[in-house]
């Protein structure tokens, strides 16, 4: 299991028969990836004066992640 949560692979498991795996997934995985790197890509954002374009689509990209992210765990674990 503990493969499976460090891969990614957990989305995999039927989500009725695995639910708090799901949830345990999803919750490391934003955790330990998502959040963090769009707070280090504010932070790194933070010293330049104005955005570049590339700039502004990482930071929305990123943050539309987290959003897809969360809406896929409450729809497969709620």
């Amino acid at each position: 299991m503990h493969v499976l949560l460090y891969t990614g692979f957990y989305r995999i498991l039927p989500a009725r028969d695995f639910n708090v795996e799901l949830a345990i997934g999803y919750a490391l995985e934003c955790l330990t990836s998502i959040v963090p790197m769009f707070f280090c890509q504010i932070f790194n954002n933070s010293e330049t004066a104005e955005l570049t374009p590339l700039q502004t689509i990482a930071l929305f990209v990123k943050f539309l992640v987290s959003l897809i992210i969360v809406m896929e765990s409450i729809i497969l674990c709620g």
